[in-house]
């Protein structure tokens, strides 16, 4: 038995209409989902930026208080010596202590 392919082009074509009715819907669920899912997107993104923000931030800090450690213990141990240096110069002069 043949088939007859016009009839059913016929019957399975979308009109004008029936095209933009689909385009309209197509827009307006694509719209209500990307009114959906930005703000969520945005919230992740968000997050992990301040993630990356902290890690580095820390990253630095610890820096800083690395540095500031070995600047503390140098002038420590700068100013033991010449409180050293200071006294036995004293001593040797025969000098009373300056106390401050």
């Amino acid at each position: 038995m043949p088939v007859n392919f016009s009839s059913c082009i016929v019957k399975t074509m979308l009109t004008k209409s029936d095209l933009g009715n689909i385009k309209s819907l197509i827009q307006t669920e694509t719209r209500k989902t990307v009114q959906e899912e930005t703000p969520k997107i945005v919230r992740t993104e968000i997050k992990i930026a301040n993630k990356k923000q902290t890690a580095e931030f820390k990253k630095d800090l610890d820096r800083i208080e690395k540095k500031l450690d070995v600047s503390i213990n140098f002038l420590d141990r700068d100013h033991l010596n010449h409180q050293r240096r200071v006294e036995r110069i004293e001593k040797h002069l025969h000098l009373s202590t300056v106390t401050s």
